[in-house]
């Protein structure tokens, strides 16, 4: 008895372990571990390498966003992700972030800006709300693609030119 006893207690153990990686693995890919705390993303915005994406449209974004943010509406990704791709480097840490907890959009842009080959990409957990709500920095205005003053200087002679994008420095490939 209690070697069958021994038995079907391994075996719970190897399920159990079994089940911890499976949902470990499923975790990672539906982007857990992707996400960056409003904290932890305030102590990074003065990094270099660091752009905040805005997924929510142009009219919230107007309204209300994180400075230095860039605006790319998720619904109008096709649209307006050509007027900024070349602005972006692969090597950039991304971070996403639309209205709140509950919206999506941010999950959505983050996937797709993964597909186009970004690797560090995260979303801000809480969004908008949660960052104005803590009392951080915010600014209003249009999307700079929007009022048509986006500058991307090209390279210089060198390759060195720092290119801008709403008056930032973004990190080159």
């Amino acid at each position: 008895m209690s070697v069958l006893l021994g038995t079907a207690m391994i075996g719970a153990f190897f399920l159990h372990a079994l089940y911890a990686k499976d949902m470990m693995a499923s975790l990672h890919k539906n982007g857990a571990f992707s996400r960056i705390t409003i904290e932890e993303a305030q102590a990074i915005t003065q990094d270099p390498n660091v752009v905040f994406i805005d997924a929510r449209s142009a009219e919230e974004y107007a309204s209300g966003h994180i400075p230095q943010s860039i605006c790319l509406p998720h619904a109008s990704f096709a649209e307006i992700y050509p007027l900024i791709q070349q602005a972006l480097s692969p090597k950039a840490t991304l971070i996403t972030y639309c209205e709140g907890e509950r919206c999506g959009l941010s999950d959505h842009l983050r996937e797709r800006l993964s597909r186009e080959g970004f690797k560090d990409v995260r979303v801000l957990s809480g969004g908008w709300l949660a960052w104005r709500d803590k009392g951080l920095p915010w600014e209003i205005g249009e999307p700079s693609w929007k009022k048509g003053s986006m500058r991307l200087p090209s390279r210089g002679a060198g390759g060195n030119a720092p290119r801008m994008l709403l008056g930032r420095k973004i990190p080159m490939a």
